[in-house]
């Protein structure tokens, strides 16, 4: 009797899973009920290539596969807050232990120059009464500063990425490194098809200059490998991808060729750019596009930051795996617009971050998604003032968030498609009708090459038919 009953309540238990969790995939996508994703992305365990028996039925077979093992993984009950307590205590001990055994140990790793302290010059004459030994140290050469070391740790998955933590030997230096998951042949695969729309979309329509912008991460670096050595560089995938770029009127990518500009210009545990990053970006943008079309003019000034000193930005990175250890002082751009159209412009919420009202939440939320949160996504901004007689049309992903309305401010008109959003655009048809003279294509390297993101729908939402 007793073994029916365990078996009754198994079953139970089992039955309730079973329904649980495609019901509750269903009211999230349906956004009738909210379920915090915590990007714990399968792929599938094998591609077929083209030409292989039955590839394109077995591939769908793989991903249903995938789709499922998602499914009843990201909705199981209370998966997140389990999910949660299990990574801060984990990463925290397990970054701990680490930087313990590589005290101990003390092994040789490549090194990587980070803003290195320069040791002044003494002043010799005063500590050296001796001429001779003065004249012998004087053309002594001068002493290198000891480049710094890192060692990376990881975290733990988040998905389609994994989270490393990187600290310099010395501690001084610490952030989050957000790294593509998907294994590099297949991230490599996913490039060449991702190109080919970036290419059949730059060919689609003469009447517009095409421009591509991309916002690279540290993985896409020839110096990553120093800092994170169990990951490979997507260096050779991200050059692959520029060298096959065909019929572009202009293309460019986020400069953090050195660890010191990745320091400066990303946050310390998001992906995104930073404020001092996004203008970057913008200047480059502006820059490439200002080769073609001079009418556009040179790029506006950054006055300076407007800074939230009681505000710790921890991003994806510490969101994703629940490591509070790294935060950025949240900052914003400062910026002189001209005359903006009064309802189609980017709105931000710099009183409220100026009030302390950004947080609305009865508990405090130290993940509170800053970057995302602090400007609107409008679908058109207009500065009637312009009169470049240039209309431009971005397709933008996330990264588009902090440099639309600037990039904006030197068209009449810009019109944005979010290509997070994964919503179909009859490409040829919206040039027509709105006046397009000018098309950007600005995504982060992991979608725009390799398709390393939560999506389903890439470039093919461009139709071009």
């Amino acid at each position: 009797m007793r073994n029916k009953i365990y078996v009754s309540i198994a079953s139970a238990i089992f039955l309730i899973l079973f329904i649980w969790c495609p019901v509750s995939f269903v009211l999230d996508q349906t956004e009738i009920l909210k379920i915090e994703d915590m990007a714990n992305y399968k792929d599938p365990e094998k591609v077929y290539e083209d030409g292989e028996f039955l590839a394109d039925i077995l591939n769908s077979i793989e991903r249903g596969k995938a789709d499922l093992n998602n499914i009843y993984t990201n909705y199981l009950p209370f998966y997140s807050d389990i999910l949660k307590f299990v990574n801060s205590n984990d990463s925290y001990i397990q970054g701990e232990f680490v930087m313990m055994l590589y005290d101990m140990e003390n092994p040789k790793v490549p090194a990587v120059t980070a803003k290195p302290v320069e040791t002044p010059e003494q002043n010799i004459g005063e500590t050296l009464e001796n001429s001779d030994e003065l004249n012998s140290i004087a053309t002594e050469p001068a002493k290198e500063t000891p480049p710094m070391r890192f060692i990376a740790t990881k975290v733990n998955d988040a998905g389609m990425f994994r989270v490393y933590q990187v600290r310099s030997e010395d501690k001084s230096i610490g952030f989050l490194d957000i790294s593509m998951a998907m294994k590099h042949d297949v991230a490599a695969k996913n490039m060449l098809g991702e190109q080919a729309h970036v290419n059949r979309i730059a060919a689609a329509n003469k009447n517009v200059n095409f421009f591509v912008y991309i916002a690279t991460r540290m993985q896409d670096t020839a110096y990553y490998n120093d800092i994170v050595s169990g990951e490979p560089s997507t260096k050779d995938i991200f050059d692959d991808f520029i060298s096959g770029i065909t019929g572009a009127a202009g293309i460019a990518w986020f400069d953090i060729d050195t660890l010191d500009k990745r320091l400066e210009r990303c946050f310390l545990t998001d992906h995104h750019w930073n404020a001092l990053g996004a203008y970057q970006a913008y200047t480059e943008v502006i820059g490439m596009m200002g080769k073609v079309i001079p009418d556009i003019g040179d790029p506006l000034p950054l006055k300076g930051l407007i800074e939230f000193p009681g505000i710790e930005y921890r991003g994806s990175g510490a969101a994703r795996t629940q490591t509070p250890i790294y935060y950025d002082t949240f900052a914003v751009m400062d910026i002189d617009l001209p005359k903006q159209h009064a309802v189609q412009k980017v709105r931000s919420k710099l009183d409220d971050y100026l009030n302390g009202k950004y947080d609305n939440s009865r508990v405090k939320d130290i993940y509170i998604s800053h970057y995302e949160n602090f400007y609107d996504q409008p679908a058109i901004i207009a500065y009637p003032e312009n009169n470049t007689g240039r209309r431009l049309l971005l397709l933008g992903d996330s990264y588009s968030y902090w440099v639309s309305w600037i990039i904006a401010a030197h068209f009449d008109k810009t019109f944005i498609h979010y290509t997070l959003y994964q919503e179909d655009l009859d490409y040829n048809k919206f040039i027509a009708d709105n006046g397009i003279t000018d098309v950007l294509l600005l995504q982060y390297s992991s979608r725009t090459l390799s398709k390393a993101t939560s999506a389903t729908k890439y470039l093919e939402q461009i139709i071009t038919n």
